[in-house]
């Protein structure tokens, strides 16, 4: 009641004012169509949002994120801001060295809203990306990828905070008096003063950050204070929230005029009235959290995103620290059954005295959490959002404590039955009381968050702002993890599950992430270890069409969570009951586009190989089970990029590539791509007879890519700027272009993968080439090949037969073949064997010699024929004959001057060009 009435008047009383720049504050959507009220007066330099811009992340950003859009001005910041503190960036390096997604935003200011009015955006699903579903539709589109810069030095960000602390604090503000004060010096109470004053660092305890010492300190003045005065307490966590997002100090609350508990509704109105025109005061840039994006320069936007994350963090040891303290000191080792009864007294004594206490702070914690859902549901988005973060990290230190306590209640139910038994009256009593004790705290605690934070979660989830909303869905996913027995149920799980058709991508990703986090907190024994999955499989089942939809989602990150997802689900077996195909279909495709990441073919393929029983699990490894999982897979793609109605010069063989990268990319599958020998052999075995004959003639296409792909990538993964001399000069220069063209990856030594590829192609190579010599396309693609090998390898006395059969086969195709692709192909082959470092380079001259010759003594035979033919039609084919020996001689040229290959050779080119 007092609430509405609160938020009522500061509507009307904002909704008078006229300014120039401001941030939007919304009301909440329900109670605006309720009330026929809007929430139009925006903050001072702070443009209304737009509709659109709903979908922006928020950044109160989660630990593991600090991303922002690219500015130039931004950049530039940076790189000046950065720069100043790199000399003293290398003794901290080490605080530097995970990377996260950082990218500064340049200041500037936002347009000012025309409109008054703000309409609740409707929550629908999400926007498809282009799915080609036939192989000959629409073009190959490209997605830029995520380019992950490296978090600024701890130096840097301290710095930064302390920078931002002058600019920000009032003269007034002492880490004694203002909360904010103490957060924003928190990293500085890492330090202690050892006998003679001087400063020097603690060494940090495990799992904690620069900022838990000085959080705990501040955490316990406030626990101290409300163990004086309540409301004091109670006003310096409001003013905290107040200041935090951008209330001036001189707009704050006065504990000794105000009393949060028995204030009237027109008293609070005033006072939030001045709260919020002290918002409306204050720069764009001196604003802590928001719902927005921050703004400013470099620096401000580091000193931001930090103090969001100290923001969380102090809420989190607020409760963890007055609930610890209830137990903490009074804990006694584990001892043996056969203790002496007079500690039972003493045992007694504690149990008493922490039922006392624990009531007492159980309540502080409990009203803390109660004040702070009172300011979860004004109008004021930045209060609503900052409320929506304290209430979240507040009830995931409460599920912490009560994991702890699980584990001190087995210790104690295990000392009481053992005192039972040996009929230990008196120790058995205290223990009783002890587990009585410690089970009604479990229980109040566990109460606190499932029933009065849930409250919060039922309205926040569903939000007019992405904020709230994928902040709720955050807080769901850590609630699972903590205390999966109390939330890995359908009635918590719903949510998730409804919000993947939310229609903004962060808090879609954010559903994702949090359907997934068991899945790996299984996988990577977390604190999550215990989670039984199978208690997943109804959601599974009622949105794996839907997630089968955010897989070919606009945003590419949702589409990764989502393929991750599936994948997750697969190998839990929680889809068997699914008997939509369509699902399977569109998942199974996703494995083949081009218009997604890399990181969701290699999951949708490992989805698809999940469905062959070649790749079941306890299969044999052996050479002939790699060949049939090798054919297995060319068939399904072979399958998969034809249909019946596409001409055999549509199919996309291209796509073969990007299905060799998915397995190069997955540790388990990326022999099979390496077992060239078997790739082969697959492609001698032909397609099989259950097989039609088009769907071989495919598979065969298909078979030869994926061989020619994964030469390819193998060769571009390896460090070639020592092998000069060894491989193809027209591969070196495109390899580097490839490398100038963008980041390339790190490379790495050969390792004896390109003589193990020589070997094995070398002896089948010849074969091959006569097998398929009708086929064009895969005759170019088998001739692309010898430029792969190591020469020192064709010298050696095992590979001389295969060597001089796969010279004379490339000769035999560059007299007759008619394709330009093969000519070039098979002259860049012999001049790369004649000048290879090997000794059968001899012999290739010799051929590159006497094809030369035979060529030349062609033309000029079809030069005398032309002079002395007198039918059209012998005329017609003396042309075509001297046109082809032209164009291999001119295609020679290009690699190999044709007139040091031939006797007289000078003379014969000046014939050839006056003819």
């Amino acid at each position: 009641h007092k609430i509405s009435h609160l938020t009522m008047a500061t509507t009307l009383r904002r909704s008078k004012r006229e300014r120039k720049q401001a941030q939007t504050i919304y009301a909440d959507a329900e109670k605006a169509e309720e009330q026929g009220l809007s929430s139009v007066t925006p903050r001072k330099k702070r443009a209304r949002r737009d509709p659109e811009e709903d979908d922006e992340e928020y950044h109160v950003d989660h630990d593991e994120e600090m991303d922002e859009e690219n500015q130039e001005e931004g950049e530039e910041n940076v790189v000046a801001n950065n720069s100043e503190a790199d000399d003293n960036d290398e003794e901290e390096e080490e605080d530097s060295e995970e990377e996260e997604e950082y990218t500064p935003v340049a200041k500037s200011k936002r347009p000012r809203s025309t409109s008054n009015k703000k309409k609740t955006p409707k929550r629908g699903r999400a926007t498809k990306a282009k799915k080609l579903d036939s192989p000959d539709e629409g073009a190959e589109t490209k997605t830029m990828p995520t380019i992950k810069k490296r978090a600024p030095a701890r130096k840097t960000v301290q710095a930064a905070l302390s920078a931002f602390s002058k600019r920000f604090l009032d003269k007034s503000e002492t880490t004694q008096s203002s909360l904010v004060a103490a957060l924003l010096t928190s990293h500085q109470v890492g330090q202690k003063e050892d006998g003679s004053g001087i400063k020097t660092k603690r060494k940090p305890r495990p799992n904690e950050t620069p900022y838990t010492v000085g959080l705990i300190a501040a955490a316990k003045r406030v626990i101290e204070e409300h163990n004086e005065d309540p409301n004091a307490a109670q006003v310096s966590l409001y003013n905290l929230l107040f200041r935090s997002v951008g209330a001036s100090y001189s707009s704050l609350f006065d504990p000794n005029k105000v009393d949060i508990e028995t204030i009237s509704d027109e008293e609070m109105t005033d006072h939030m009235g001045r709260v919020i025109e002290g918002m409306e005061a204050t720069e764009a840039d001196l604003v802590l959290l928001s719902a927005d994006k921050p703004i400013g320069n470099a620096k401000t936007i580091i000193a931001v995103q930090e103090y969001q994350r100290i923001f969380r963090e102090f809420w989190f040891q607020l409760a963890a620290t007055a609930l610890s303290d209830n137990t903490a000191h009074k804990e006694k080792p584990d001892r043996d059954s056969d203790e002496d009864d007079s500690d039972a007294s003493d045992a007694g004594m504690a149990s008493h005295q922490i039922s006392q206490n624990y009531r007492f702070q159980l309540e502080m914690v409990r009203e803390v959490v109660k004040r702070m859902m009172e300011l979860s549901c004004l109008a004021c988005m930045d209060i609503r959002a900052g409320t929506t973060v304290a209430v979240y990290q507040l009830a995931m230190a409460i599920l912490e404590h009560t994991k702890e306590l699980q584990g001190k209640l087995k210790t104690a139910r295990r000392q009481l039955n053992v005192a039972k038994k040996s009929k230990m009256s008196r120790k058995e009593e205290s223990l009783q009381q002890q587990v009585d004790s410690w089970t009604r705290l479990a229980e109040d605690l566990e109460g606190l968050v499932t029933e009065t934070v849930m409250g919060v979660f039922i309205k926040r989830y569903k939000d007019t702002h992405p904020q709230p909303r994928a902040e709720s869905m955050h807080a769901m996913t850590q609630f699972i993890l903590i205390r999966p027995d109390l939330f890995l149920k359908n009635q918590f799980l719903k949510y998730l599950g409804w919000m993947l058709s939310d229609k903004s991508p962060i808090v879609r990703e954010k559903a994702i992430a949090g359907l997934l986090a068991p899945f790996k907190a299984q996988n990577e024994k977390t604190k999550g270890s215990n989670i039984d999955v199978s208690l997943m499989s109804s959601i599974a089942e009622k949105f794996a069409k839907r997630l089968s939809e955010c897989t070919v989602d606009s945003d590419v990150t949702v589409q990764e969570r989502a393929m991750e997802l599936m994948l997750a689900f697969s190998r839990s077996s929680l889809l068997d009951d699914v008997e939509d195909d369509e699902v399977w279909v569109d998942i199974n495709a996703r494995a083949l586009a081009a218009d997604t990441s890399p990181k969701v073919r290699r999951d949708a393929l490992l989805f698809v190989l999940e469905q062959l029983e070649e790749f079941d699990e306890g299969t044999i490894e052996s050479e002939a089970n790699t060949v049939s999982q090798i054919d297995t897979i060319a068939t399904w793609v072979a399958h998969t990029i034809s249909r019946k109605e596409t001409p055999f010069s549509k199919i996309p063989f291209d796509r073969v590539a990007l299905v060799v990268s998915s397995l190069r990319a997955s540790e388990e599958h990326l022999p099979l791509v390496s077992n060239y020998s078997a790739m082969l052999t697959a492609l001698q075995q032909g397609g099989g007879s259950k097989s039609s004959r088009s769907q071989e003639v495919i598979q065969r296409h298909v078979l030869i890519e994926m061989l020619v792909a994964s030469v390819e990538q193998e060769m571009s993964s390896l460090d070639l700027s020592g092998l000069e001399e060894v491989v193809d000069e027209s591969m070196l220069a495109a390899q580097k272009a490839h490398d100038n063209s963008g980041r390339a990856k790190k490379k790495r030594k050969s390792g004896g993968s390109q003589e193990k590829l020589t070997t094995a192609i070398l002896a089948k190579l010849p074969a091959l080439l006569e097998s398929y010599a009708t086929e064009t396309h895969l005759v170019r693609r088998l001739t692309a090949l010898p430029m792969y090998f190591l020469p020192s390898v064709l010298g050696i006395q095992s590979q001389k037969k295969n060597f001089s059969e796969l010279l004379e086969k490339i000769s035999s195709l560059y007299r007759t073949s008619n394709d330009e692709k093969v000519l070039c192909n098979c002259v860049r082959a012999m001049t790369f064997f004649s000048k290879g470092d090997h000794t059968r380079s001899t012999e290739a001259f010799v051929v590159l010699k006497r094809d030369a010759a035979s060529l030349c003594e062609d033309a000029m035979k079809h030069l005398e024929e032309k002079g002395d033919a007198d039918d059209p039609e012998e005329l017609a084919n003396v042309e075509l004959g001297l046109s082809e020996s032209l164009k291999r001689l001119n295609i020679l040229q290009k690699k190999w001057p044709v007139s040091s290959l031939v006797r007289g050779g000078h003379s014969f080119v000046e014939k050839l060009s006056v003819a």
